[in-house]
């Protein structure tokens, strides 16, 4: 049943496929006939490790904890609760952003570095939230039950090379449906319209200038008819946007902000991480040092020598990258984003000691801080203290379990200290996240194997049954 609505594993594929105009169905007891909220989470946990092996998603600690803070900030102002949500970043320069169903939610690299600012890529993220929230996905697969089983097997791989690379994957989408499909997808407008009214309301509501969601629009609408962009903007054709439909959007910000005034106090990272995510995707760093050099030079302030600082240091250039983010971290001392990146400087010229008592003091500020934790495993194991490594990550897992460079570096850890059994576990787990359950439940039987406790022994046992479990319903629903 559920393979009838792979299709809808991003809101954003609707467009690509319709343009016509018609009424939205009555939200309502119906809608949950088809596809309750249960059923929807479990789409997209099914769905997600999919995602994960045919995507290239950011692995980023630090940018993941920044996006996945904004994310959570505007579900927490929402009216509706239906599941848990996830953030995640997909390094691709076109600008585009989709959901999926069961509260996943996406944003491509190039749409974060076009943003202007943050209340512009809170406005994206709010638009994303309010298409899951209000349950467009349930309401398409209310109105449509017309896909069989050939036909959403190839859209999977279709709507997938869509998110890569879109003109590829918009050519193998129209081939998979067939223009007779098409008229079975004919309210996207509705559906944006109403994204975009929820999505305001949630940015006025979390502190934002609600203006950021029409304003990002407009400006990419204005810079394509310019030929800012050199094509047009996937997020454009995904998000179908007209003159009447922004016009719209700025009067109900303008009146949303005079009753929410935005909070101008509020302290953020976001051009930090903005900067961030430009070096890390930058396949020519050799080129982007001296850029960032000018640029820094040009308009001195704390976001272009952090940029310049990180540059360095993924030039390898670490006495420079040190002394540029030295100042900053002398002013800030408890700015984990410097913290960090002069305890991975410092470690990778081989002073441990020095980044273990940074490290400290960054756990000892954010205990439960992802990207501190992470940084701090890293740096250990590099420093051959695998015990180290384990200790920070075992009791960590427990809480960020769909991490899967946390589960390797466990089972690297875990080999290390000879833990067999260990090591086979986490990496079952690693395998899970990627939906290899064949080769998850193999590694448990290993784990198994080595004649573990009693309490370990049943624990395992539980854990191999839920993993043949997800293998079934994976196979029966996708």
């Amino acid at each position: 049943m559920i393979l009838q609505i792979i299709l809808l594993s991003s809101l954003s594929f609707f467009s690509l496929l319709s343009s016509a105009d018609d009424e939205l169905p009555d939200f309502g007891t119906s809608t949950n006939q088809y596809l309750s909220t249960q059923k929807e989470e479990k789409v997209g946990d099914l769905l997600m490790p999919q995602v994960r092996r045919h995507l290239p998603l950011q692995d980023d600690p630090l940018l993941n904890d920044y996006l996945q803070d904004l994310g959570q900030l505007l579900v927490s102002h929402g009216d509706t609760q239906l599941y848990p949500f996830h953030f995640s970043i997909v390094n691709d320069a076109a600008i585009n952003a989709f959901a999926m169903p069961g509260g996943y939610v996406f944003i491509n690299s190039g749409l974060w570095l076009t943003s202007h600012n943050e209340d512009e890529l809170a406005g994206v993220l709010a638009h994303e939230i309010s298409h899951v929230t209000q349950r467009h996905i349930a309401r398409f697969y209310e109105r449509s039950s017309k896909l069989n089983v050939p036909t959403i097997a190839a859209l999977l791989g279709s709507i997938l090379l869509t998110a890569v690379s879109p003109q590829a994957g918009t050519g193998a989408l129209a081939a998979t449906l067939g223009v007779s499909q098409q008229s079975a997808i004919n309210f996207t407008r509705e559906n944006e319209q109403e994204a975009d009214r929820v999505g305001i309301e949630l940015l006025a509501k979390s502190g934002f200038n609600p203006m950021g969601m029409p304003t990002f629009f407009d400006r990419m609408q204005q810079a394509n008819r310019y030929n800012e962009f050199k094509s047009y903007p996937e997020f454009l054709r995904t998000h179908p946007v007209t003159a009447s439909r922004i016009a719209d959007a700025m009067n109900r910000a303008q009146r949303l902000e005079q009753q929410y005034p935005p909070n101008k106090a509020r302290q953020s990272d976001y051009s930090l991480m903005k900067m961030r995510l430009k070096v890390l995707v930058n396949q020519q760093i050799h080129l982007l040092v001296p850029s960032l050099r000018k640029q820094k030079d040009k308009t001195p302030n704390d976001i272009t020598q952090y940029g310049y600082a990180l540059a360095l240091f993924r030039n390898h250039d670490l006495d420079a990258a040190y002394a540029q983010i030295t100042p900053l971290l002398q002013q800030a001392p408890a700015n984990k984003i410097y913290g960090l990146l002069s305890a991975q400087i410092l470690a990778k010229n081989n002073q441990y000691m020095q980044a273990d008592v940074l490290l400290k003091q960054l756990q000892k500020t954010y205990p439960t801080s992802h990207a501190v934790i992470m940084t701090y495993a890293e740096l250990a194991m590099q420093a051959n203290q695998p015990q180290k490594t384990r200790d920070l990550l075992r009791q960590h897992a427990y809480d960020y379990k769909d991490d899967p460079r946390l589960f390797e570096l466990l089972a690297e850890s875990s080999a290390a200290l000879h833990d067999t059994s260990g090591a086979h576990q986490a990496r079952a787990e690693y395998l899970a996240l990627y939906g290899d359950y064949y080769g998850a439940i193999a590694q448990l039987d290993i784990a198994i194997k080595q004649k573990p406790s009693h309490y370990d022994l049943t624990k395992m046992q539980a854990r191999r049954k839920r993993l043949e479990d997800q293998h079934k319903e994976s196979e029966e629903e996708l």
